[in-house]
């Protein structure tokens, strides 16, 4: 049986010798608050090598500030999207620091929705690790991580990234390579969603995941 590391829920049920080596990410990483940034990007890289046993394909972009974030990101998306198939996920890094800027509320609220509507209107998954805090200490102490009241353990904000990446393109493996009968079932029978006219049944998330990843 392969070890276990526990940090959060979801690392529970993660083996750490899975295959992510189609697990196409793609950073765009803000210049702001370099330092800060800078730590959530090791936590993140860091934290997905603790699960993937093949060599990562990770395309990297910078932009001088977070408000230049949704307009990479969909730059990227529509002149390079076709290259990042199958599972393409766009990691966003970047620290919002109120006391640094005077339209800090303006700034997080458009760039999220802007990142919520690229998203959908794309449909690629894009996980979105903007760190807005209202001082700079707020920022270090969140980067360097927060007890899961489930485990007892302290993740770092990047690592929580990197969990996230791996579920959502866990997930969407899954989703796509079900065929059209084919139902997800647990000891229950409850529902719990459709998708294009597909049952998925309410099945851990993190067997899920692991499905996903061991379908290559």
């Amino acid at each position: 049986m392969a070890e276990m590391r526990v940090s959060n829920e979801f690392d529970t049920l993660f083996p750490v010798d899975m295959d992510l080596s189609s697990l196409r990410i793609v950073v765009v990483e803000s210049s702001e608050n370099r330092l800060i940034v800078k730590s959530i990007r090791k936590d993140f890289e860091e934290k997905l090598a603790v699960y993937n046993n093949a060599e990562l394909n990770v395309d990297e972009v910078y932009v001088p500030s977070a408000w230049h974030i949704p307009y990479a990101v969909q730059e990227i998306l529509q002149q390079h999207g076709q290259r990042f198939e199958p599972f393409p996920i766009v990691v966003v890094l970047a620290c919002l620091i109120e006391e640094s800027s005077t339209d800090f509320r303006m700034l997080c609220d458009n760039v999220s929705y802007g990142l919520m509507r690229i998203s959908l209107d794309h449909k690629v998954p894009i996980v979105n690790g903007m760190l807005m805090t209202s001082t700079e200490l707020q920022a270090e102490r969140r980067c360097a991580g927060r007890s899961n009241a489930l485990t007892g353990n302290t993740e770092t904000f990047g690592g929580e990234l990197a969990t996230e990446a791996i579920c959502i393109g866990g997930i969407k493996r899954v989703v796509k390579n079900l065929d059209a009968d084919e139902d997800i079932k647990t000891e229950d029978s409850d529902i719990l969603f459709y998708v294009g006219g597909i049952r998925i049944f309410n099945q851990p998330a993190a067997d899920l995941v692991i499905r996903g990843w061991a379908s290559q």
